[in-house]
């Protein structure tokens, strides 16, 4: 553990809260992964870890976190989701499910939100995310960078897509 600890304090960004570094020196794998999902913003923004030190150091704890790197899966009713490189992934939201996605790097997302479910999802780089709302859902789409976002809704979905003009947080 110690080896993956001195790597992540390495690599880290030199604007790295003393928290965070503290966390880093002492925790293991998985207590590493609550605070990646916990610092979202700012592990996405600064790339940090890299897709590919979480791939090598997080091994099967990625998933039970909610994170999935250059995978294919078929997912539902998860709170957080992180898709990360390259994946396609199905995920489908219903009954009263909160969720927050996050899409990045070339990631593709086919996302079915019903019912009442309340989902927000980020979209950054050259990701590509498509949704179909139905019911009551609520669906708020964060765009970033090239992202490409298309949805449909039906009843009385809404579905609202933010333009943030920026690459990233």
């Amino acid at each position: 553990m110690a080896k993956l600890n001195d790597y992540l304090m390495d690599k880290a960004p030199k604007n790295l809260c003393a928290p965070a570094a503290s966390v880093l020196q002492s925790a293991d794998v998985n207590k590493l992964l609550d605070l990646y999902i916990k610092n979202i913003d700012y592990v996405l923004s600064e790339d940090y870890p890299s897709k590919d030190d979480l791939l090598e150091y997080g091994g099967t704890s990625l998933a039970d976190h909610g994170i999935y790197i250059e995978s294919q899966s078929k997912l539902s009713n998860r709170a957080t989701l992180v898709f990360l490189g390259k994946c396609h992934s199905i995920v489908d939201l219903s009954k009263f499910t909160v969720s927050n996605i996050y899409v990045k790097h070339n990631s593709l997302l086919e996302l079915q939100v019903s019912d009442n479910a309340f989902v927000i999802v980020d979209c950054f780089d050259s990701s590509c995310l498509q949704v179909v709302a139905s019911g009551k859902s609520r669906v708020i789409i964060n765009h970033y960078g090239n992202a490409e976002v298309v949805y449909s809704k039906d009843d009385q979905a809404t579905v609202k897509v933010n333009h943030k003009h920026k690459n990233t947080y």
